[in-house]
């Protein structure tokens, strides 16, 4: 395993890959973070501040200046720029010690630690030691250690993989998972075994929750580095959907507790979100946007002549984009509410090419228009959701209509209509010329439900009566409805374990798109078990989106009550701003 640490450690071929490291690692053995990594204002040569007490004097405490490189030091690295080893040894010494360091830790002994992921070369060793030399006999309250990729292993080790809380069976499992980054299934699996060992473990303490997160994050790192090296973010990608669930599930009970351990275990639990949205907009910047443009590109790059093949990782691809677009949302919401500045041009823009690539996904893959699963409405209303809060009304439009009327016509001539069934083997081999068997696989179904809704909410009448009429005279048999999570659901929906939420079948059948939509806000008003989930509470409702499209569960038309508040709140707050 520690053979696994290092090259892991080496193959950190960016800095700002080692900086994020770095830090968790240092508290998990004990050290206090006083400051990490930061960009836009110049540090000064130290890139993480942390203090400790003298191993060899439990009763003294050290003050730990960091600089930090990636790779090996050579002689470009030694003396060349203003990141050079160099020059940021001599800020420590001359600036960042005299002016920056707070005042209780001046009278301490300070050790300035050269950091890289891989070894001091050779060639500037001896200029390392000249430097390192005179700087000491003319501070004596100053030292040098260098922490190289060996001994970051070592920290490592002894940190959060110690044996006492990481099992032979758990470093089996990340492993395994490294392993096999190439097979997604393969690697999601094998994290989802860890996921599942440490949050098994006894988790009661608050410490014990904040080293499984920690040890959640480091193994979610380790494979997305490997997986970045190997070009295949794909496992990656699903491995941090798992990670990312799993520790909301063990931080969750840290919400509304106003204690410092509290916060860091919210604090870990968020790092795993942001590496979980580093991957998926890594993924969709390098596996989405370059075929997105070209028409029929995406669909083509999919490995399969099937085409139900094709439909279902089409639609997948669909919902990542969906999700990604959510979070930029998300975070612009949560910037807004702490009263930070949000809405730059920037981020406006974002969400604008979030939005385009959809757009063009959908106008540029005709397959889009015939889902061939009812499951496949989770896809569809996350994409929808975002559309709308983009402003894209157009093309929300064109694509409901679109696709309504290619499931109307698949199922009239027996065709590829959405089944309700989630299973491949039905959707793969779908026997036509049975009536028994189509009507048993459209027994129920979300996806007409979660049409009616969005042409409701167009103003859409001819279009709402058109479906409401399909249903009657075509699909008497089936039930449609909407799901919404219930009191189980905040224990069950992070990891699945077992049935929860529940189904409502009163669908408004009035004719008129504002009765229809009249109605159904009235029914609404009851239902809260989405805005009562924790991840909501806390303002990210990302994190139930991304459980509900990866367990295959309807996006609760809920949802959408609580989006228009957010937006509303955002517009008010844009126009205070502008008064202003």
């Amino acid at each position: 395993m520690k053979q696994l640490m290092r090259e892991y450690i080496a193959s950190l071929g960016e800095r700002a890959d080692l900086e994020k490291l770095l830090p968790d690692i240092l508290s998990e053995i004990g050290m206090k973070v006083i400051s990490r990594p930061g960009r836009g204002t110049r540090q000064y040569g130290v890139d993480v501040l942390a203090t400790g007490l003298d191993p060899n004097d439990k009763t003294k405490k050290l003050t730990y200046l960091i600089t930090i490189k990636s790779g090996d030091i050579g002689r470009s690295d030694w003396d060349s720029g203003p990141q050079a080893v160099r020059q940021s040894i001599n800020d420590i010494v001359d600036v960042y010690i005299p002016t920056h360091l707070p005042p209780g830790l001046r009278n301490t002994n300070k050790i300035i630690v050269v950091c890289c992921g891989g070894h001091v070369q050779e060639a500037v060793r001896q200029n390392l030691s000249g430097l390192t030399a005179n700087i000491e006999s003319q501070h004596q309250d100053v030292s040098f250690q260098e922490w190289n990729g060996d001994h970051l292993a070592d920290i490592v080790m002894s940190g959060v993989l110690r044996e006492s809380v990481f099992s032979n069976e758990m470093r089996s499992q990340l492993r395994k998972a490294i392993a096999f980054v190439d097979e997604a299934e393969v690697c999601e699996r094998h994290m989802e075994n860890l996921c599942r060992a440490l949050s098994n473990k006894n988790l009661s303490k608050r410490k014990n929750q904040i080293t499984a997160l920690r040890q959640i994050n480091l193994a979610l790192f380790s494979i997305f580095v490997w997986a970045r090296d190997a070009e295949n973010l794909e496992g990656a990608y699903r491995a941090s959907e798992v990670a990312l669930l799993y520790a909301w599930d063990i931080s969750r009970t840290a919400l509304g507790v106003k204690s410092k351990s509290a916060n860091t275990a919210i604090a870990a639990a968020v790092s795993v979100a942001n590496m979980h949205l580093n991957i998926l907009s890594r993924f969709v910047e390098t596996y989405i946007v370059p075929s997105a443009y070209i028409i029929d590109g995406l669909a083509s790059q999919i490995p399969s002549a099937a085409s139900v093949d094709v439909n279902l990782k089409m639609f997948d691809l669909l919902g990542r984009v969906a999700i990604l677009g959510h979070w930029r949302l998300q975070e612009q919401y949560r910037r807004m509410k702490v009263g930070a500045d949000y809405g730059s041009e920037v981020e406006i823009q974002e969400i604008r090419d979030i939005a385009n690539i959809i757009d063009a996904m959908i106008n540029n893959n005709p397959v889009f228009y015939s889902p061939v699963s009812d499951y496949q409405n989770t896809e569809i209303s996350l994409a929808l959701s975002f559309l709308a809060a983009a402003g894209w009304e157009n093309t929300i439009t064109s694509w409901s209509q679109q696709m309504f009327a290619a499931c109307k016509f698949a199922y009239e001539t027996d065709g590829n209509y959405p089944m309700a069934t989630p299973v491949y083997s039905d959707l793969a081999n779908r026997v036509r010329g049975d009536k028994t068997l189509r009507e048993k696989f459209t027994n129920a179904n979300v996806l007409y439900a979660a049409l009616l809704v969005e042409f409701g909410r167009q103003g859409n009448d001819m279009n709402l009566q058109s479906l409401q009429k399909f249903l009657k005279e075509s699909l008497p048999h089936t039930t449609t409805q909407f799901w919404f999570p219930n009191i189980a659901s905040e224990e069950l929906l992070w990891t699945n374990s077992d049935v929860h939420g529940r189904a409502m079948t009163e669908i408004p059948d009035d004719e008129c798109s504002v009765d229809f939509i009249t109605k159904l806000n009235s029914i609404l008003k009851h239902e809260d078990g989405f805005q009562n989930l924790s991840a909501v509470q806390a303002m990210l409702w990302t994190i139930p989106l991304v459980a509900f499209r990866r367990y295959k569960l309807p996006v609760p038309i809920s949802f959408q009550t609580l989006l228009s508040g957010i937006l509303n709140e955002l517009m008010k707050a844009d126009a205070n701003s502008s008064e202003n």
